[in-house]
């Protein structure tokens, strides 16, 4: 995967900041401060991924203030688990010119075929010149592939949930990990009729609440408290208690198409929920049948958006969240089940309706029924109209990328080996904090309810893979 070192690429940069900033991680053995006459030089970072694909990876090493004399660097292999077939052993050397701060070295990273597991390459750094401190000495470059298909967890998947029990329909589903004495949850969405379940774990299986009002679901309406949303997908914004339903229609209008995005407040007893805002994106999009609407939603954070450069195509610039007030703390990703397209919206909670789409990208399926956000992966999913299949994007971070800041896919996944090809539109997973050895729960749901059962649960690796 990588090409020779000797042949990097190497980019200067000049001193921008205001001469206290350092390399994280202090000195090596973790002790004070460096007397300040010494230019501390290290790895910016300590580590970093790529995924093959991506041209050349930037990696940069950094002073805590600007060089007064010139500083050679002299960067090497020094381990990781890489073979010899995936790189060629060299060194290579760069300059950080008197007056600048910082040096980019660029790993051209190879695009092979072969299906492999993440391997690593540790770069080390000697430095030269008038008295250099050395910081950070190792970077770990883990190099992502691009090829492999096979599900990365358990081929294990087993029922979910007591048969007969939440019947056909379950369409959408979204994971809230337990906190401050409440336990973990499924929240889940029926198209038809328009039902909003809050699910827990009931010993192995996992059943509807049987307080609040949640034994049998709780009914969906419009604003008004009038129509059948046909609710597909369902997701939360962060930590907040709202609930965001993706919709294709009115069910008592089923011949009219009105995907939309509906906000309901899950608190009380009352068994019926009147959705507290609705963004009708019918004439943003294009035209789709009333069954080719809205199939998928999640909420992507703006700490997440911001850190990995995600670009504003409305504006043409990095997206900056206050740009758009009253949108809340992240933004909504819909994904249209006619075109297969993923569409990105701010939705404003102040003015009724308005909403702003700042992009849009395709999710590598003819139709695209599942999307969850994973840390800074996202999962698109497509039922058996795929096999099963889910596709995994990141945003582009490289900065010498033509696609920095946009959606791009990394790569297919086929779903695990004990998954029979089911109407799966929905899927769930949970965080990395629940991992347990080296695994984490993934739930699909079977809109047709095969065998009785509409709930299913097997395991995804965590981490990098």
């Amino acid at each position: 995967m990588l090409a020779a070192l000797g042949g990097l690429a190497v980019s200067a940069m000049l001193n921008c900041g205001n001469g206290e900033s350092e390399p994280p991680g202090g000195t090596p053995d973790g002790g004070g401060e460096p007397p300040i006459d010494l230019p501390g030089v290290g790895f910016s970072a300590a580590q970093s991924a790529a995924w093959e694909g991506t041209g050349t990876w930037p990696i940069e090493i950094s002073l805590r203030a600007a060089a007064i004399v010139p500083i050679t660097l002299t960067i090497a292999v020094s381990g990781g688990t890489a073979s010899g077939a995936d790189y060629a052993l060299a060194a290579t050397t760069a300059t950080i010119a008197a007056g600048q701060r910082a040096v980019s070295i660029s790993v051209p990273i190879a695009d092979d075929a072969a299906a492999e597991a993440p391997e690593t390459v540790q770069l080390s750094l000697t430095a030269s010149g008038a008295g250099v401190e050395p910081l950070r000495a190792t970077h770990t470059l883990t190099l992502l592939d691009n090829d492999a298909r096979l599900w990365p967890g358990e081929a294990t998947v087993a029922v979910a949930d007591a048969a007969s029990r939440l019947g056909t329909n379950l369409s959408g589903l979204s994971y809230q990990a337990a906190a401050g004495g409440q336990p973990a949850r499924l929240w889940a969405v029926k198209n038809g009729p328009s039902l909003l379940y809050r699910l827990e774990r009931s010993g192995a299986l996992w059943a509807p609440s049987t307080t609040d009002g949640w034994t049998d679901g709780k009914t969906l309406r419009y604003p008004a408290g009038t129509g059948s949303p046909d609710a597909e997908s369902v997701t939360r914004a962060g930590a907040g208690a709202a609930i965001y339903v993706a919709t294709e229609r009115d069910n008592d209008v089923g011949n009219t198409s009105r995907p939309g995005v509906l906000r309901y407040d899950p608190a009380g007893a009352a068994t019926a929920l009147n959705a507290t805002h609705e963004w009708n994106l019918t004439a943003d999009l294009p035209a789709v049948d009333p069954n080719g609407g809205f199939e998928a939603i999640t909420w992507v954070p703006d700490s997440l958006l911001v850190a990995r450069g995600f670009r504003d195509e409305k504006l043409g610039k990095p997206y900056a969240p206050a740009d758009y007030p009253d949108h809340g703390e992240g933004l909504f990703l819909l994904g249209l089940e006619g075109n297969g397209m993923v569409y990105v919206y701010a939705l404003d909670h102040a003015v009724a309706g308005k909403f702003t789409r700042l992009a849009s990208f395709a999710s590598g399926h003819a139709s695209v029924m599942a999307l969850e956000q994973d840390g800074d992966r996202l999962w698109a999913g497509c039922d058996n109209t795929c096999d099963g299949e889910l596709t995994l994007f990141t945003i582009d971070d490289n900065p010498s990328s033509a696609t920095r800041g946009r959606f791009v896919l990394r790569r297919r996944v086929d779903r695990p080996t004990g998954l029979p090809n089911l109407n799966d539109e929905g899927i769930a997973l949970a965080p990395d904090a629940e991992c347990a050895n080296q695994r984490k729960p993934f739930f699909w749901t079977d809109d047709a309810a095969t065998g009785g059962n509409a709930l299913r649960q097997g395991s995804v690796a965590c981490g990098a893979f």
